[in-house]
């Protein structure tokens, strides 16, 4: 497409001027800023679900390989859970 509008760049003014805009050459700055901020947001977008995953799978790992305290380790357990409420 891009090809195109260099070999007839006067269709980029005319597709402008039907759109309301008055040169080619803003309709592609305009063009090319939308592109730019959605490529933005969808990487984003796709950041923050990955996120999301990897926190889900480090719970369910974290789930899955709990150890319960010890008899030894209980009493220290207790222990630490009244000085805490305090």
């Amino acid at each position: 497409m891009a090809t195109l509008f260099v070999l007839f760049p006067d269709s980029t003014t005319e597709i402008a001027r039907s759109l309301g805009v008055g040169r080619g050459t803003d309709l592609l700055l305009y063009l090319v800023i939308f592109a730019g901020v959605h490529t933005c947001l969808l990487l984003y977008m796709r950041t923050r679900r990955l996120e999301r995953k990897l926190t889900e799978m480090v719970r369910a790992i974290a789930i899955r390989n709990a150890e319960r305290p010890s008899e030894t380790d209980f009493p220290a357990v207790l222990q630490k859970s009244k000085h805490a409420g305090r």
